[in-house]
């Protein structure tokens, strides 16, 4: 299975256009430009998970939606609360080989959500530092059943990348 592991665009910050509480960040005209970007990047890359999931805070479900308008999966857009900022790596693991088989997915979501649950599966535990920009798409590879330790990276892209490509 391609997994597509997405960090959320560059929101607005607390305080910024009326925003009081971090739950209701949305994305900022630079995010929603650098998100744009990255869409377009992958689009360029053929990349075509089934289904994009997306945390159902703003910022993520508006990065996710993004992107979903790019590369038209074939199951759309879906929202899962096991991508928000408080729940821990292990519990968005056991949410995901809970899923389906299926041969692509993105994920969208915050961190260090997105980095724990990289760490996982590609080492197994919540140790890898990865520098997990907002709007960078990292993609693996599950053989098989999805375990611990068993994922294979592909490619890292940062929206850095992007910009300079």
């Amino acid at each position: 299975m391609e997994l597509y592991l997405v960090r959320h665009g560059i929101a607005v910050s607390l305080g910024e256009a009326g925003t009081e509480n971090d739950d209701d960040r949305v994305l900022s005209d630079k995010g929603l430009r650098r998100t744009r970007a990255m869409a377009q990047a992958l689009k360029a890359l053929e990349s075509a998970p089934q289904t994009i999931w997306s945390s159902p805070l703003p910022r993520a479900r508006q990065t996710a939606e993004i992107l979903a308008e790019a590369l038209t999966p074939e199951h759309g857009m879906r929202l899962a609360p096991a991508l928000t900022p408080n729940v821990q790596g292990r519990a968005s693991f056991e949410w995901l080989a809970g899923l389906p088989p299926c041969d692509s997915l993105m994920l969208v979501g915050h961190s260090p959500g997105m980095e724990r649950l990289a760490s996982l599966l590609l080492t197994g535990r919540a140790t890898l530092k990865t520098d997990f920009k907002k709007a960078a798409v990292m993609r693996l590879w599950c053989e098989g059943p999805l375990r611990l330790g068993a994922a294979t990276l592909e490619w890292f892209l940062p929206p850095g990348i992007v910009r300079k490509l």
